[in-house]
């Protein structure tokens, strides 16, 4: 028995305009969901920041991410249309490395950047980004400071910018653990003042789940039953249950 392929197409459309004779309830959810991001698509993109520590503890992550940015970005396109503002910090000073809505030119332009010992830059980063335009949300990656850093100033500056920060903490092996302790407590501080989230970043929580996961929380409700990466999504909901009320 064949099955005339126009009724598989007048089927799958009466179920997405609302139709529901003959679909599951779980299946009509899922439908209605696909639908709503669909239109969702036809928006302006999201904007989203992300500011990496590129001093030299973090050159094994910030390998990982340039291997992996095509695929966060086409794990994000999935979801609607997003662009990622890049920037680094490192030496002695923060690096914007441009505005990227494809993957591969992402990936491109964190090539030409090495990491480099230097001191904690997080502010300037604020600063170049603030001038840009104002993101959807702010994405931080990173492990320490360096002991000269004036942690509550930057803090101070979270909190005012008016966006939501994300900051992704990793424990870098081979570093004093109170040094990351005081990184964590920092990067924890920076996400609660500005109202976003925070997030242990590693193997359990890889970058490329927990930027998919604000990706999905900025987009809204349905883009985060949509999400490629619910662990990631979880974590960051527990860590802030509010943002399901987010509107950028």
């Amino acid at each position: 028995m064949t099955t005339d392929p126009k009724s598989l197409i007048v089927s799958a459309s009466t179920a997405l305009t609302g139709n529901i004779k003959g679909v599951q309830p779980g299946k009509l959810e899922e439908l209605r969901a696909r639908k709503a991001a669909r239109e969702k698509a036809a928006q302006e993109p999201k904007l989203l920041t992300l500011i990496f520590d590129a001093t030299a503890s973090r050159q094994p992550t910030w390998d990982r991410a340039q291997r992996n940015m095509a695929q966060i970005v086409t794990d994000l396109a999935k979801l609607g249309p997003v662009h990622l503002d890049l920037y680094c910090h490192r030496g002695d000073g923060a690096d914007h490395l441009g505005r990227f809505e494809s993957g591969a030119d992402a990936a491109s332009a964190m090539r030409r950047i090495s990491c480099m010992a230097g001191t904690t830059q997080i502010s300037r980063c604020f600063d170049l980004a603030a001038r840009n335009a104002r993101a959807d949300a702010v994405i931080l990656i990173g492990d320490c400071v360096d002991s000269g850093h004036d942690q509550s100033s930057v803090v101070d500056k979270a909190g005012k910018i008016g966006v939501k920060i994300f900051a992704f903490h990793e424990d870098t092996n081979g570093y004093d653990p109170s040094a990351l302790r005081d990184g964590e407590r920092y990067y924890r501080d920076i996400a609660r003042v500005s109202g976003g989230a925070f997030a242990k970043l590693g193997d359990a929580l890889p970058l490329e789940d927990l930027v998919s996961a604000v990706g999905a929380i900025v987009m809204g409700p349905d883009a985060v039953k949509l999400s490629t990466a619910p662990k990631a999504v979880q974590a960051l909901l527990k860590d802030n249950p509010k943002l399901l009320e987010y509107k950028p």
